[in-house]
């Protein structure tokens, strides 16, 4: 599994060799032509992209064929999802871990520190979200920027502002720091890792709607149908989902996600069909690893 995952996130490079090999072929067969010129430039430019990308495999192979620190296994032993898988399932984990994190850089900001400990629970959320697809991957964001709290629409720090995370397309994946480091160690339903990243499976460049982009077009249709009928539902309140869920499809989505994560169950029996959409697109069911007991009853149901 570890060469096909390098293969699928790695193939344009080895696409950008083979074209600046068969560039530089022309080149010598018409050197005395007038287009020698250009298949020069067409092959030097096809080697350095290849060899861009080649370092980059070389790299990402490095990082997976290293032995998992016995000091990032404690950290996620701590992460319920992870606790609860077989020795297999963990491996596949573990590698999705490892790759994330050699394939994004993570930033602070006023003072805020990406230690080691934060960095993997970002990279458990992708982990989570690739872990039935592994060879899709995520579009690719290359920097994680921590937060110290909360920020404001100029993305000022400041205790009372409205954004604990935010994704842009091009761009870094804001993340508060006091979400990151608490969300994943109780079951209720909120998880600031999981939303943002699962904003960037339906984020485009005319935005997000909460439809993931490599969504199968056979469940287009169902899907659409499914987030306009759950968000009814919580306006109603008449679901586990926050209101939230509520003001946009797009965060329907991203809401829904970290409930199929963290309280499987309780999303299930509430929204079934809902939940076996999801399942289908995830390929995987997280009931298997989560107990019903440990589900919290979602705060703002209480």
């Amino acid at each position: 599994m570890r060469r096909q995952i390098l293969l699928a996130y790695t193939h344009a490079g080895f696409h950008a060799l083979l074209f600046a090999l068969l560039c530089a072929g022309m080149t010598v067969l018409g050197w005395l032509s007038q287009w020698a010129i250009l298949y020069g430039l067409a092959a030097g430019l096809g080697a350095a992209y290849g060899g861009w990308w080649l370092r980059r495999w070389l790299r990402l192979e490095r990082a997976l064929r290293s032995p998992l620190p016995q000091t990032w296994r404690a950290v996620l032993e701590r992460i319920p999802l992870y606790a609860g898988m077989g020795p297999d399932e963990r491996e596949r984990f573990e590698l999705l871990v490892r790759l994330f994190l050699a394939r994004h850089r993570f930033e602070g900001v006023d003072g805020a520190i990406p230690t080691e400990e934060r960095r993997l629970l970002v990279a458990a959320g992708a982990a989570a979200l690739l872990f039935g697809r592994p060879y899709r991957g995520l579009p690719h964001t290359p920097t994680i920027l921590f937060y110290p709290g909360p920020f404001d629409e100029q993305f000022r720090i400041h205790r009372r502002g409205p954004f604990w995370g935010q994704v842009h397309g091009q761009g870094p994946v804001l993340l508060s720091l006091p979400a990151v480091e608490s969300e994943w160690f109780c079951r209720d339903g909120q998880n600031l890792v999981l939303h943002e990243l699962a904003h960037l499976l339906d984020l485009d460049s005319h935005g997000a709607d909460g439809i993931p982009r490599d969504l199968p077009p056979a469940l287009v249709r169902r899907w659409r149908l499914c987030l306009g009928e759950i968000q009814e539902a919580i306006r109603k309140g008449q679901s586990p989902l926050r209101p939230y869920a509520a003001t946009h499809p797009a965060e329907c989505f991203a809401v829904s996600v970290e409930a199929f994560f963290e309280i499987p169950h309780t999303l299930a029996r509430a929204h079934p069909q809902w939940y076996a959409l999801l399942s289908e697109y995830f390929q995987l069911d997280p009931r298997r690893w989560l107990n019903a007991e440990e589900e919290a009853d979602p705060f703002w149901n209480t």
